[in-house]
């Protein structure tokens, strides 16, 4: 009856762990998806300045014109930033939803076969490094979570495994 106690309360920590941390990458997903709003607003405007400028080059001649082709080419500049901050934190929202995925198959493997207290401290080391952060190590935390997730995935197999094997018996 102990053992049983102990095992649901070893449960409930892992579970708590992970929820926390889960909570941790939502709130990150909401700052980069909000951030990534933003981005193509600031894209779109730039864009559209852009086209401005080329519709008035088509007019100018001399000097004017060649002030806007400096303009014009700040503008692609600038367009060229924005379009690789997007695509980086289009891949972070990637890694994030995927990192969410895993740790919820984390907490359901979790409960079919106990896991040790290294991978536990894994997932606390995990969370504290990325609140520690800021949220600046997110790729590098969802890499993390990804393989103990395969970890994880594994303890699952060999309990069905298990299981199958003594049905068979």
């Amino acid at each position: 009856m102990k053992l049983l106690k102990f095992r649901r309360e070893r449960e409930d920590i892992i579970e708590n762990e992970i929820e926390r941390l889960e909570r941790i990458i939502e709130e990150n997903l909401r700052e980069r998806i909000a951030l990534k709003e933003s981005l193509r607003l600031e894209l779109s405007e730039a864009e559209r300045q852009r086209n401005f400028k080329e519709r008035q080059l088509m007019a100018a001649e001399g000097i004017d014109a060649e002030v806007l082709k400096k303009e014009i080419d700040e503008i692609e500049r600038r367009i060229e930033e924005l379009k690789d901050m997007f695509g980086k934190l289009a891949e972070d929202v990637t890694e994030a939803k995927s990192a969410l995925i895993n740790l919820r198959w984390m907490k359901v493997n979790s409960k079919l076969k106990p896991v040790d207290e290294s991978w536990k401290e894994s997932i606390r080391n995990i969370r504290v490094g990325l609140e520690s952060s800021s949220g600046d190590n997110l790729r590098a935390v969802c890499s993390e979570i990804k393989k103990l997730s395969e970890q994880s995935r594994n303890l699952r197999l060999v309990v069905l495994e298990d299981k199958k094997i003594k049905r068979e018996v």
